[in-house]
């Protein structure tokens, strides 16, 4: 999703410069949440229960100081290989991304790497309302999770962005392992770039991340790339923030 980063926005955040890496941490109250949007990602188009609507709005309030929200980038120079075997390399380490990714990346001539989460907290939360039997409010909280850490994650691109439109380079969607042909099993390497526990992230032996409400990715950089249309029907997600029942929507 295309987005400008304000200057009241860069000030509020909290930005933490390493050589190579750029840290960022997000207020609840930054991401804008419409209690909706949960309701819509639940499958609720229209007249949800009022004690659904109350249970997110409650949530929302119970979480409001949570300090766990952050992301982090490192920009790396990268090289497109042969278009047909639809891999990328990146210092020492190639990537196989299938067709359907690396085509969005194909005029790239940087990629950030990235991880966001929305932190331990939330999904420990929906795990203990589960377990205590209180489902669906632990299904508004897992919802809610998901998207806390999307909204943040635009707040990360946008503030990549604004970076990159300072040097006269553009930047493309993000892609996730996981996505299309993209094997998720690629996180081992993804993560081989970055500190160890960066935004005190892990992966488990199946190459999933802990806390569970993170995301990791590539967004290209250069000045030739594109922010382009996607069309949900490629992607398997059905969990996706952005999923449009038009088949089409904007990252």
């Amino acid at each position: 999703m295309s987005q400008t980063v304000s200057n009241a926005y860069l000030s509020q955040s909290t930005t933490c410069m390493t050589d190579d890496m750029e840290q960022l941490s997000f207020k609840l109250s930054e991401l804008s949440i419409n209690p909706n949007t949960v309701l819509e990602l639940m499958g609720y188009q229209e007249d949800a229960p009022e004690e659904f609507l109350q249970m997110v709005k409650d949530e929302l309030s119970l979480l409001h100081n949570v300090d766990e929200i952050q992301g982090a980038y490192v920009i790396k120079e990268v090289q497109i290989l042969e278009k047909s075997l639809a891999q990328l390399q990146i210092e020492d380490t190639i990537f196989s991304l299938g067709k359907t990714v690396s085509h969005y990346y194909q005029n790239a001539e940087k990629m950030a790497v990235f991880v966001c989460t929305a932190g331990k907290t939330i999904s420990d939360r929906a795990k203990d309302l589960m377990a205590s039997g209180m489902y669906m409010e632990g299904y508004v909280v897992d919802v809610l999770g998901t998207v806390i850490v999307e909204k943040a994650t635009d707040l990360l691109q946008a503030h990549l962005n604004q970076q990159m439109s300072l040097q006269g380079l553009n930047c493309t969607n993000r892609y996730s392992p996981g996505y299309a042909q993209w094997d998720v099993a690629e996180q081992t390497k993804l993560f081989s770039f970055l500190p160890p526990k960066c935004c005190q992230i892990t992966l488990t032996d199946s190459c999933l991340m802990t806390p569970a409400k993170s995301v990791s990715g590539f967004i290209g950089i250069g000045s030739r790339v594109k922010n382009k249309v996607h069309v949900c029907s490629a992607c398997s997600s059905l969990n996706c923030l952005y999923r449009n029942k038009k088949s089409k929507c904007q990252l």
